[in-house]
């Protein structure tokens, strides 16, 4: 199957080549805003290059950060009462204060409150912005109270294990589970970019949960893999945090305290800033080999 997915793929991308309207694949024009849905600051204006592309190692990156969550979806109510979709979004709001200081980055909330956002309505917003990054902030739950510490996802059809499975049913619960099928052409170049977003969400999954694990005395339970539907079906790098669990008293003690929440937000900043580094590397050469 996937060996005919790569042969109709080149047949694809040879008629590429022929003339084609502006809105062949889709329309030309920047995508609106979803109003009351955003929340970041205005970014500067780019500096442009002489033919009119921006300079990679000057463009703004787009963050979207994703606080799970929220409305009528409580997600898990663990020790003493404390909440998850509170606590993913003041992560989130200490995260985007963090981010909005490096100019260079443009940074947007799926949610700015307490409110309802479908599964499906977040990888939307995500995907018509054109983000560069998706980071969904979650906190787990789990039957043993004496399980704690910080878990971090990254896309995979087929989960790592049972602990990522049980973790991804979990999350997903809210959502419908399904993708748009598109048509057979949008079939073909996704799959032609999914190995190269993968590689991107693993190295930002390493990048982001090193740090994690050392912000806090707290348990690495690792990296891993799962069918998550705001990780399946967004078209950037994009990962999931689990941030401590609400059913352990010591990870709740941490996470009601400011200064933990600095913490995990500085941790997370720096991870994101260095993957952006890599990314604009990349792209710079990229933009070096083309006519």
């Amino acid at each position: 199957m996937r060996l005919t997915i790569k042969f109709l793929a080149l047949l694809v991308l040879a008629l590429a080549f022929c003339p084609v309207g502006p809105n062949a694949f889709g329309s030309s024009s920047p995508p609106e805003t979803a109003q009351g849905n955003w929340q970041g600051e205005e970014s500067p204006e780019k500096d442009y290059k002489t033919d009119g592309r921006p300079a990679q190692s000057e463009r703004i990156i787009t963050v979207v950060l994703d606080p799970g969550h929220g409305g009528s979806q409580k997600g898990a109510v663990g020790v003493e009462g404390f909440v998850e979709k509170d606590f993913t979004l003041k992560m989130a709001q200490a995260l985007l204060a963090r981010l909005s200081q490096n100019s260079r980055l443009k940074v947007l909330l799926t949610r700015q409150g307490d409110e309802d956002v479908s599964l499906e309505k977040r990888v939307e917003m995500a995907n018509s912005q054109n983000a560069d990054l998706f980071v969904s902030i979650h906190a787990n739950s789990i039957s043993r109270p004496n399980i704690g510490g910080v878990e971090t996802f990254f896309h995979a059809l087929d989960a790592s294990g049972e602990e990522a499975r049980r973790v991804a049913g979990y999350e997903n619960s809210s959502g419908s589970g399904t993708a748009d099928s598109g048509d057979l052409l949008q079939f073909i170049l996704a799959d032609i970019q999914q190995t190269e977003r993968l590689n991107s969400s693993a190295q930002l999954a390493s990048l982001l949960h090193r740090r994690l694990v050392k912000a806090l005395p707290w348990e690495d339970r690792g990296i891993m893999q799962a069918d998550f539907i705001v990780l399946r079906n967004t078209r950037m790098p994009s990962v999931l945090l689990e941030l401590g669990f609400v059913t352990n008293r010591r990870d709740v003690k941490l996470l009601r305290q400011d200064e933990s929440l600095e913490k995990l937000a500085l941790a997370i900043a720096e991870g994101l800033e260095e993957f952006c580094q890599l990314l604009r590397r990349k792209q710079g050469l990229a933009e070096k080999g083309q006519p």
